[in-house]
């Protein structure tokens, strides 16, 4: 009886003995280690829109929680419900898989938003689901942005302008103030649209006080009308994005013109196109 109970100790000792064995090989340092997404649930995404033909490059990122001796593949998906669409909203690169190197924590996800085609007070949302890893996976494994875009393009302030090859046939110079019309940030107004073209002709420049310029994302244009009931428009942008802004206007009394804007403090005009 002592001897099997003896043998019986024996087989424990030894199991014991090879489990207590140090794993030389590991794949995951830690006892928690877990695949998460960075910023889960809903983000806002705000990007500056220029009308430029350049996105803005941004990503979703993956994290690895913990310590790992290994790569640790990601598979994802952009979840249906998205309502951001490829190729007109954003550009996406990706084929639905991920690595995290070897020793190092994170992996991102990169995408292009085209904030050239998302309008003012416009919200996609773009959302991101973790599918898949050699790991764990966190149970908040989505990432959604909400994409808008910022369409401020202030042109307050003061402006010298050259007025020429015009109705009167005479250059005119001066300076003007741009000023802030409204609560909106898109809304301006100028003393004298006609810049001193009226006044040279015996006109009164106040009359013109009934347009406003108006700039939404990029695109200016004038709004309006004068005294006598005439609508005033920007025809063509010549030069912008720079420290002159050029431009042809004409209105409904057959007068035109091109003036070029040059900042009094030297600062540059941001880019300025029409619709």
């Amino acid at each position: 009886m002592m001897k099997r109970i003896l043998n019986i100790l024996s087989v424990c000792l030894v199991l014991f003995l090879v489990s207590c064995e140090k794993n030389t090989n590991p794949i995951f340092e830690g006892e928690f280690s877990y695949l998460a997404i960075q910023n889960p649930g809903s983000n806002d995404i705000v990007v500056p829109r220029v009308n430029d033909g350049v996105g803005t490059d941004t990503s979703f990122t993956v994290v690895l929680v913990g310590t790992s001796s290994n790569a640790i593949n990601v598979t994802y998906e952009i979840d249906p419900s998205s309502t951001a669409t490829e190729n007109l909203h954003y550009t996406f690169s990706g084929d639905g898989t991920v690595v995290i190197p070897a020793g190092q924590k994170t992996a991102s996800i990169p995408y292009t938003i085209l904030d050239d085609n998302i309008t003012l007070g416009e919200v996609v949302v773009l959302t991101l689901n973790i599918v898949s890893a050699d790991i764990d996976i966190d149970s908040e494994s989505s990432s959604s942005h909400s994409i808008s875009v910022d369409c401020v393009s202030d042109i307050s302030g003061t402006a010298n302008y050259r007025h020429y090859d015009n109705f009167g046939g005479a250059e005119y110079t001066g300076q003007i103030e741009i000023e802030t019309f409204g609560n909106n940030g898109t809304d301006f107004t100028i003393a004298d649209y006609s810049f001193g073209l009226w006044e040279d002709l015996g006109f009164d420049p106040d009359d013109t006080k009934g347009i406003f310029i108006i700039v939404e994302c990029g695109v200016i244009r004038y709004n309006g009308r004068d005294k006598f009931g005439e609508v005033w428009s920007i025809e063509e942008v010549l030069a912008s994005n720079g420290p002159e802004f050029t431009f042809k206007w004409a209105n409904g009394h057959e007068d035109f013109g091109t003036v070029t804007l040059t900042k009094e403090d030297g600062s540059d005009w941001p880019l300025l196109q029409l619709q």
